[in-house]
């Protein structure tokens, strides 16, 4: 394929900003990078181990240092109710790594298979929240809270998001936090370099104003500037009210969308 990547920003990296001074070098975005082997596969980082992953204090003046065996330090009752809900996120992990973080998305048939698996249904909980799994299995009400922060932290409600992202402490707990030395934005420099090598070309500061259609498929993108650029595919990673609103020539598909997908506000 002969790739060109539209970008209407003025650097690669998205929410991996960072913010010079002095000679230093700040992220501004995420501070925490987890399942380093996916990235791996990819371009080499030089990577380091946190351990903690995360310091919790509470405002009774206890802290919780999360580590994998962390609840022992809670008492045995808190290690128990932990371990017994570390079971269920492992089946959640082992789940979502192999039917949706793995599999091909291409088609509603290859969705509904998951029915089949009756078992993988039941460690996922669908109509049950986060917080409910949280109170059912655990009675220290500061495990509860921690819990709860694997929703608040991508700015979801724990009491309506669903009992599925019980992978996230998983896969962050199990394979571990980690810091690239030199940064975050590190990752976008290596995926940006890796890219020029296999011949793709950016363009920054390029903003798509439409998705170009000839028929029922696509035809390329009109740039900000009047240029429009003929393609046989065009894959766009904006919010997808975006997309169906604003980009395609069909605003009536984003009625369905009455929320935007906002993956991180920070401040």
């Amino acid at each position: 394929h002969r790739v060109t990547v539209f970008e209407q920003a003025q650097t690669v990296g998205g929410k991996l900003g960072r913010f010079a001074r002095d000679g230093f070098l700040f992220d501004t975005g995420p501070s925490l990078f987890t399942l380093p082997q996916v990235a791996a596969e990819l371009v080499d980082l030089d990577l380091v181990r946190l351990d903690p992953v995360v310091r919790h204090r509470f405002a009774d003046g206890s802290t919780i240092d999360t580590t994998e065996d962390f609840a022992s330090a809670l008492g045995p009752d808190a290690a128990e109710d932990w371990q017994r809900l570390w079971k269920r996120a492992q089946r959640v992990w082992e789940t979502s790594w192999r039917h949706v973080l793995t599999s091909t998305v291409d088609s509603p048939l290859r969705i509904a298979t998951l029915a089949w698996r009756l078992p993988d249904l039941a460690a996922i909980a669908p109509g049950r929240t986060l917080r409910g799994i949280g109170r059912r299995h655990l009675r220290d009400s500061r495990l509860r809270m921690l819990l709860d922060r694997y929703a608040t932290y991508a700015g979801a409600d724990p009491r309506r998001a669903p009992a599925a992202l019980l992978a996230i402490p998983y896969a962050e707990l199990h394979y571990g936090g980690w810091y690239l030395r030199g940064g975050l934005g590190t990752l976008a420099d290596a995926l940006l370099a890796r890219c020029r090598d296999l011949g793709v070309r950016i363009e920054l500061g390029a903003p798509v104003t439409a998705i170009g259609t000839a028929g029922s498929a696509v035809s390329g993108v009109r740039l900000a500037d009047g240029a429009f650029v003929a393609a046989d595919l065009v894959v766009s990673n904006a919010d997808a009210l975006q997309v169906y609103r604003d980009l395609l020539p069909t605003p009536r598909r984003a009625a369905p969308l009455r929320e935007r997908c906002l993956g991180g506000f920070v401040l």
